[in-house]
């Protein structure tokens, strides 16, 4: 097990929370962290201490970004730490902030309570091709891909699905079409023929010609993605949803449009791009988001880039967010089912955890806030009940 002073640890919590880590220091953060949610060993008194201890250090960065940090039980922003998990998740890459929608916040908790558990997600995804056949990318090796598939396409990594860009030389136009889906519990990467780069979400799925023709350039998302396009200004590239088509020449921009969520939101990074919905139409700029229902509506703002990307970079992020909001994220990342017992509670989340953290890590979090759940399977579907 690696060392970390408790300084070097300090300051990495503050330059997490201030978005200012180099890609070094972010790699040991996740490092300590991951350490220390693998320690079973530290007794309750003492991860409080040290709880308390690291709290009092990091706790000027918070209330300088804006928090206010209480340890009363009525207040409107509580920091949890009661639990061991939530000791690490605090310090490490987890934190909570609970906003409550009465006046009363919920007593916090002193122990540590068992949770059900589920593994965090990992690279999977199945390529069906035009003639129907399925492919399973795990399971296929580079020299396997490029047999069945019988065209210019392969796998970098087991993370990563490529098109050949040498393809879209010379064509005018193809009609086979590819589909790339990926289930919950997974994540994946696609380069596409003309070479924009598609980092796919759990339960996701995108819809693409293998080759794109002279004229424009255009996919079917569902589900969440994270597009880099390629720079052609004489092919427009259009990402179609069930409730927003955005068009672009070349940037980078996140979708949000799962079928279970209320509204599509494209949040824009770096370019322009051009958000229709049904019947109504805007031009976005780096730092805004468009959203809109499905109706007449498209409302522009300004964006949390850092949670729109979370999923991304590796991280869990809500802002804001009512339960069953944070528990169909967290639904698709763990591949679980979600049910209710009882009223739904109108507590609103922000906070966030690693994405390579087991799911008690983040229940743990939620029950010290007087959120209960327990777990029952069936055939190989794991139900989360939230109490």
């Amino acid at each position: 097990m690696e060392h970390f002073s408790e300084e070097y640890v300090e300051l990495l919590a503050h330059k997490y929370k201030e978005g200012t880590l180099s890609e070094a220091e972010r790699k040991d953060f996740l490092k300590w962290y991951g350490q220390l949610t693998d320690d079973t060993e530290v007794e309750g008194k003492e991860q409080e201490e040290v709880g308390k201890r690291i709290f009092g250090g990091i706790e000027t960065a918070l209330n300088n970004q804006g928090y206010r940090m209480e340890h009363k039980s009525k207040a409107n922003y509580i920091w949890v730490y009661a639990a061991a998990a939530s000791v690490f998740l605090i310090l490490g890459l987890g934190y909570l902030f609970y906003r409550s929608s009465s006046q009363n916040s919920p007593q916090q908790h002193n122990v540590y309570l068992k949770t059900p558990d589920a593994n965090a997600g990992t690279s999977k995804a199945f390529l069906t091709l035009s003639n129907g056949q399925k492919i399973d990318l795990a399971k296929t090796t580079p020299s396997q891909l490029s047999q069945l598939t019988g065209m210019s396409v392969g796998k970098t990594s087991e993370e990563t699905l490529v098109y050949n860009a040498q393809a879209e030389a010379g064509i005018s136009g193809s009609t086979k079409m590819n589909l790339l889906s990926i289930p919950a519990g997974g994540e994946y990467e696609v380069v596409l023929s003309d070479g924009t780069h598609v980092w796919m979400n759990a339960a996701s799925s995108l819809s693409y010609p293998e080759r794109f023709d002279s004229k424009e350039r255009v996919v079917s998302l569902h589900g969440e993605a994270y597009f880099e396009v390629a720079h052609d200004t004489s092919r427009p590239f259009k990402v179609v949803t069930a409730k927003q088509v955005v068009q672009v020449l070349g940037t980078h921009f996140n979708i949000n449009a799962y079928d279970d969520d209320t509204k599509t939101v494209t949040t824009l990074l770096e370019g322009v791009v051009r958000v229709s919905s049904a019947a109504k139409q805007a031009v976005i700029k780096p730092g805004q988001q468009a959203s809109s229902d499905g109706r007449n509506d498209l409302e522009v703002a300004n964006a949390n880039i850092r949670s729109a990307l979370a999923w991304k970079n590796g991280m869990i992020e809500f802002q804001d967010t009512s339960l069953p909001q944070l528990m169909r994220q967290i639904a698709r990342w763990y591949n679980i089912k979600v049910e209710y017992e009882g009223p739904q509670r109108k507590d609103l989340f922000t906070g966030g955890i690693s994405r390579h953290s087991k799911l008690s890590a983040l229940l743990n979090i939620l029950r010290a806030n007087d959120i209960q759940f327990s777990m029952r399977e069936e055939g190989t579907q794991k139900i989360l009940i939230v109490h």
